[in-house]
């Protein structure tokens, strides 16, 4: 907490001014001092609400409650966040700025989750001149748990006196509490009030300097988190259930410390010693499924990537832990040793079995966009497939190679995150059940996250039967060698498992989408915030704009687009000479002026850049500004005076552009078309209006635009994308479990009914609007490389996986198409349409879309980069384009606010923000534009399997034909060309052989029965519901 901020409140001639000074390590390794400035007052309020000596008199009926006053060492804060600022029995935390202060320097993430924790509680002021004004607007709330920052470092009761004693940061913390908590202990004495004071703390270096000053204080005691909670344990029976688990306190079954399931780790001697010797291997986890992995390392500077197969192997691992591996020599040379150290052979089997038949919940849908990612699959799972059954198809593999084998000795770095699932439902006939219902004792529960590369996670709590068919959020604390699972704490309950909202709620939990409303400060940035009215630009608006409000101007967007962030406009140019069969047009693509609306150093621009992009769900959608903004200010809806930023060229009818230039603008759209309008409007021969004829000009301009760019290479790629219609009723039924248990006249009037489930169908004129979108993007990021050739912020896409692309090559030419070829972007776009041609395509001609989906699977994912930190080159691959950037959606996506702020320079209109000149900014930017927009997509992808799940839960069992796009040995990946979506079908490899030279599956008892690449298929498509995972299930039909 920085001094300076709070001494612009006091009156400074009253104060004496001080000297702070501490020693501190920066992240680098260095140490220096730290010195402050600040000023000490001899008048503080302590905070408290019911302290009647600084706000008052309180209501009576409070009095009788026994007050805790808690003040945590930094070793509780650091260790136990979610106890500490989510347990009911904490009624006063006390955390002085001198906590804070050290906090901020080695816990951040505490100091965020505080943060969030208190902006919606009404603090009291620490200021007695600020009281007044307190009492004027708001009531004290007495009620709700309170987390009091206490300026210790600006009060003469509680201040360090540098002078006389010399502490570093960490010293200061701690000596903080003990001035703190014997100040509040004499202060609260004197309050009509039953006070209890706790110091908490696990530190034995503290416990004893805290004993020393508190030992004779009878209402003041030093304690444990765990021995707190057990003192108070009479009167807040559910205390503590955000604590750890530790089994000194409840022994969960007869497990001894000796009998161990898991090896043991190697020393940190023994790592080191490895990693130099060579037979030792670091590197991240990726994992494909509960019990198996991969990881990436570098073995003599070239990329290996080792398989970890089996429980054992992965040795307590989890996806995304950095983790040090051993090789095997041959395929599990150790697996007799490693047996030597399970107690029981044969429950680890029964638990690999139980695991085997957990499939995902959540990320199995692929959607389409504009870029190109690496874990585009459909991974819709199949409950019979073991061992592989939640694999994830995001590269499709083509054939099994011989990898590389190994197991894990070790982990540097644990990638533990909170995890959204359920419980497994106790039955009546556990013995378990009663004792779950009937007592306040902690009961052993198994929780199941929906993530199904996480393992289950065995969590103790006195709320077991609240907590029944819910939606928890759970944290790992230690997995010990001698359990099975690792042992966790609940941090969050989100909600009714199957509830609509729940499940959103898991969605946006599970993908880090901030869904929270804006705060105050950021809607005071609103132009029209506190008058109530609608928005119309002014004088001040309109400087430096041309007005092109008399022009015709138009959108064309999807149905019920709210958000419009661009508009269309072609003039024909009167030519230079009437000899001149040439037209040339002026066409512009009109792009919102966000950024006249977001300045940088503000509220709302800080809060932008922290969500980095709107979140579409199917059935809403998370704005990355203030609704007001995205759907009036900004949003370039039809007649409507809206300010924009212009894209403009001088281009004729063979899309030869003469001229370009950039300038902002007033428009006034005259439409707001849907691709579907303006394309009837087009088709429709006998509408000659203005708008008709602009519309078949930018049609005409766009396909030669288009022709051109796969002439240089571009990708003509495809996706499964997936359409939902859906109906929504104002008093919404919104049980998803439950819908089964309604008749057809209740779902339709009480529940979301989720009408049809379908492939996306594009029109010319989404291809119009995208080629126009594109070249204004490629026509702004040659401008402001131009002027800021060092810090611009572009989108690259990397070469494909070629490796993938071989593999994929070799499986096409198994089943007749020999013409793949792909040594660059020009050769692979020609190849595909090649393929086209070929007599395969020709008798079925969905294999084309088929081919290109598999394509996009072996794509690598595009990417945002500043040219500052930049040593990967520029290359857009996927659309061949050397120099390319997002311009075109300021309304969500920040990544466009950034380049109209470049832009704007670019041209003069206004000076570049100095921070944008910041290597380190731009490179941490770019990142987190990349991580937020990637999760962005994942949860519009989650949201659409949920839809689909719930359209397979209204309508039941629906046949269908499919169509195989991978062949394995016990399963099937599956398009379905009815719903648009990919699932994974189990087979019974009883019936099948699996040939993997083609690859195929043949039928032992019928050989005409064969299942391979491209082959029809007759599936069933159900929804599952077990432990909650809303499942949709593939099987296939057997020919009869």
């Amino acid at each position: 907490m920085s001094a300076n901020v709070e001494n612009s409140i006091f009156n400074l001639s009253s104060l004496k001014s001080c000297n702070k000074s501490y020693i501190k390590k920066t992240r680098k390794g260095k140490i220096r001092k730290v010195s402050n400035e600040i000023y000490v007052r001899n008048e503080i309020l302590c905070g408290v609400n019911f302290c009647d000596l600084c706000y008052g008199s309180y209501p009576d009926v409070c009095k009788s409650k026994t007050r805790n006053i808690i003040f945590p060492n930094f070793d509780i804060l650091n260790n136990y966040d979610d106890f500490i600022l989510e347990d009911e029995s904490l009624s006063h935390v006390i955390i002085p700025y001198s906590m804070l202060e050290y906090l901020n320097e080695t816990d951040r993430m505490f100091i965020n989750k505080l943060r969030n924790k208190i902006k919606n509680l009404k603090e009291l002021p620490i200021l007695r001149e600020e009281l007044e004004l307190f009492n004027e607007n708001k009531s004290i709330d007495y009620y709700s748990n309170q987390y009091i920052r206490f300026p210790d470092t600006q009060f003469t009761e509680t201040y360090i006196d540098e002078s006389i004693v010399k502490f570093n940061l960490k010293d200061c913390a701690g000596n903080s509490i003990i001035k703190v908590a014997t100040w509040f202990i004499n202060h609260l004495s004197k309050c009509d009030t039953n006070i209890r004071f706790f110091i908490l703390t696990e530190s034995e270096e503290w416990i004893k300097k805290f004993n020393s000053h508190f030992s004779f204080v009878s209402k003041c005691l030093i304690l444990s988190p765990y021995e707190y909670v057990n003192y108070v344990s009479n009167e807040y029976i559910n205390s503590g259930d955000k604590l750890p688990f530790k089994k000194s306190l409840i022994e969960y079954g007869n497990q001894q410390e000796n009998n161990y399931i898991f090896p043991e780790y190697a020393t940190d001697k023994e790592i080191s010693l490895g990693i130099d010797r060579g037979f030792l291997f670091k590197g991240i986890l990726r994992m494909i499924s509960r019990n198996r992995g991969e990881v990436e390392v570098l073995n003599k500077e070239r990329k290996m990537t080792i398989n970890i197969i089996g429980h054992l192997n992965l040795n307590r691992s989890i996806d995304g832990d950095f983790v040090v591996v051993k090789l095997d020599e041959t395929l599990n040379c150790d697996e007799q040793n490693l047996k030597s150290h399970i107690k029981s052979k044969l429950e680890l089997e029964q638990i690999e079995d139980l695991e085997c038949n957990e499939v995902a919940g959540i990320g199995s849908i692929l959607l389409g966009d504009d870029d190109y990612d690496e874990n585009s699959a459909l991974n819709i799972q199949n409950t019979k497939i073991k061992n592989t059954e939640t694999e994830n198809y995001s590269s499709i593999t083509f054939s099994e190679d011989p990898n590389i084998t190994g197991r894990i000795v070790g982990v540097l770095n644990r990638n533990w995150g909170e995890y959204c699932g359920s419980l497994i439902p106790i039955s009546s006939s556990d013995d378990r059940f009663n004792v779950c219902n009937n007592t306040s004792t902690r009961q052993h529960r198994i929780f199941v996250p929906i993530d199904p590369k996480i393992p289950r996670i065995i969590i103790h709590t006195k709320l077991s039967s609240t907590l029944e068919n819910q939606r928890l959020v759970v944290v790992i604390d230690e997995w010990e060698c001698s359990s099975f699972y690792p042992t966790g704490h609940i941090v969050g309950i989100l909600g009714k498992a199957g509830n609509l909202e729940t499940e959103t709620s898991v969605i946006l939990r599970i993908r880090d989408i901030n869904s929270s409303e804006f705060s105050p400060s950021v809607l005071k940035c609103l132009p029209n915030h506190g008058r109530g009215n609608d928005w119309k630009p002014n004088e001040i608006d309109l400087k430096d704009r041309v007005d092109l409000r008399h022009k015709l101007v138009f959108s064309v967007d999807p149905p019920g687009c709210k958000d419009i962030d661009d508009a269309l406009s072609i003039e024909l140019i009167k030519p230079e000479s009437e000899n001149s069969e040439e037209n040339w047009y002026h066409v512009s693509v009109h792009i919102a002026d966000v950024t006249h609306f977001v300045k940088p150093n503000t509220s709302i621009d800080d809060e932008a850049s922290r969500r980095s992009t709107t979140c579409y769900l199917v059935n809403k959608r998370i704005d990355m500004l203030p609704e007001e903004l995205t759907t009036n200010i900004c949003s370039l809806v039809a007649n409507k005076d809206r300010l924009s930023f212009t894209c403009n060229w001088e281009i004729n009818e063979n899309a030869e552009i003469r001229n370009v230039y950039f300038n902002k603008t007033i428009i006034n759209s005259k439409f707001s078309f849907t691709y579907l309008q303006a394309q009837n409007i087009i088709d429709d021969s006998c509408n000659q209006s203005e708008v008709a004829i602009s519309l078949r000009r930018l049609m005409k301009i766009s396909q030669v635009l288009r022709k051109n760019r796969i002439a240089r290479g571009a990708i003509e790629l495809a996706s499964s994308e997936v359409k939902v219609d859906y109906e929504e009723s104002r008093n919404l039924y919104q049980d998803l479990n439950n819908i089964q248990d309604l008749d057809n006249e209740q779902i339709s009037s009480v529940v979301l009914n989720v009408k049809s489930v379908s492939s996306y169908n594009y029109l010319n004129t989404n291809s119009m609007v995208e080629e126009f979108m594109l070249l204004a993007n490629v026509s702004v990021a040659k401008q402001i490389i131009s002027t800021f050739p060092n810090c611009c912020l572009l989108r690259r896409h990397p070469e494909p996986k070629y490796d993938q692309l071989e593999k994929l090559k070799n499986v096409l030419s198994k089943v007749g198409i020999n013409n793949f070829v792909y040594e660059n972007s020009l050769s692979l776009s020609n190849s595909l349409r090649n393929i086209l041609d070929s007599e395969v395509v020709k008798e079925n001609p969905i294999i084309g879309k088929l081919v290109r989906i598999m394509t996009t699977r072996t794509m690598n994912q595009a990417v945002y980069f500043t040219t500052c930190k930049s040593v990967e080159g520029t290359f857009h691959y996927g659309l061949a384009e050397e120099l390319y950037t997002h311009f075109t959606s300021p309304i969500r996506r920040y990544a466009d606010i950034v380049v109209h702020r470049l832009l704007s320079a670019s041209i003069g209109l206004e000076p570049l923000n100095e921070i944008m000149f910041n290597k380190d900014y731009m490179f941490k930017l770019s990142n987190t534009l990349n991580k937020n927009k990637r999760n962005a997509q994942m949860a519009g992808r989650d949201s659409t399997k949920l839809f689909i799940y719930l359209f397979c839960k209204q309508n039941g069992n629906q046949e269908t034909e499919g169509i195989i796009i991978q062949v394995r040995d016990d399963s099937l990946l599956i398009f379905v060309p009815k719903f648009g979506f990919e699932g994974l079908a189990a087979i019974d490899k009883s019936k099948y052989t699996f040939d993997a030279d083609i690859p195929c599956l043949r039928n032992r008892e019928k050989e005409t029965d064969t299942l391979k690449l491209f082959s029809k298929v007759k599936v069933s498509i159900f929804a599952s519901d077990e432990y909650f995972q809303n499942k949709v299930i593939i099987n296939i039909i057997p020919d009869k």
